[in-house]
């Protein structure tokens, strides 16, 4: 018998199918799937779960965030007991606006605390919230990052003026960077970035006890630093607000200043 004729097969150079003696090719079951024409009906499913899957991955350092943010509390002091005068003169107007710094506060609500660490501005108003309205064992941190954002006369003037006219226009030169303000919008920012950069050093749950035009502000700043919460602007003597700050897992522990 011919040699040629013993042999099952004889093969051909190909590397996908095999010659019979019948003369017939045969594909291997791999090759011959992927050769066949592929649905649109089934390719969309397979490629939306592809892109689910590589969305998610995309999107993890984020998740990740959400595990490990930490618990801010701002609580705007209680009111002040000082009433303004409808109508001052520049002068009056300043010295106005230091009374207001050292005058007492009326507290009509409480607060029990679920971390230790409180933070305070240096101001008396803040202090005696801190002292008045929170219960349970608290560590005092003061620091002068918190402190309100100071207002001046916005002209020398011995013409008495609605009080509601200093404030808004004040405000306006602070906005401005007007150098008739004791500080303005420029270091205001720079002051509130610099205290929040310090809390995610330390990264750590904790109370704030502030101020309403400082907490405007602040407020500005953390919507950058992926936070979530109610970060509305206006906040109402004694309110509480909770926002959590996000932070990357193994955060530093710098040192808070006093």
């Amino acid at each position: 018998m011919n040699r040629l004729q013993c042999m099952d097969y004889q093969t051909k150079p190909s590397k996908d199918k095999v010659v019979p003696k019948n003369g017939k090719a045969e594909m291997f079951p791999v090759v011959f799937f992927l050769r066949q024409p592929i649905r649109v009906s089934v390719l969309f499913p397979v490629l939306l779960a592809a892109g689910c899957h590589f969305y998610f991955f995309k999107r993890l350092p984020f998740l990740l965030l959400i595990f490990t943010g930490m618990n801010i509390t701002f609580i705007r002091h209680s009111k002040v007991d000082f009433k303004w005068k409808t109508f001052y003169r520049s002068k009056d107007f300043d010295l106005a606006c230091g009374a207001y710094d050292h005058a007492p506060t009326f507290t009509s609500g409480s607060l029990r605390l679920s971390g230790k660490s409180v933070y305070i501005s240096e101001l008396k108003r803040a202090e005696e919230t801190a002292h008045a309205f929170l219960i349970g064992e608290k560590e005092l941190i003061r620091t002068a990052l918190l402190n309100e954002i100071p207002l001046n006369s916005f002209i020398d003037t011995s013409f008495k003026l609605p009080t509601l006219i200093w404030m808004i226009a004040g405000r306006l030169q602070w906005y401005f960077n007007s150098s008739r303000q004791t500080e303005v919008r420029k270091k205001s920012k720079l002051r509130i970035s610099h205290f929040l950069d310090l809390l995610e050093e330390k990264n750590e749950d904790c109370t704030i006890i502030g101020h309403g035009f400082y907490f405007a502000q602040m407020m500005t700043e953390i919507r950058k630093r992926n936070a979530s919460g109610h970060t509305g602007k206006r906040i109402q003597n004694e309110e509480i607000r909770t926002f959590t700050l996000h932070q990357l897992p193994g955060a530093g522990t710098g040192q808070f200043p006093q």
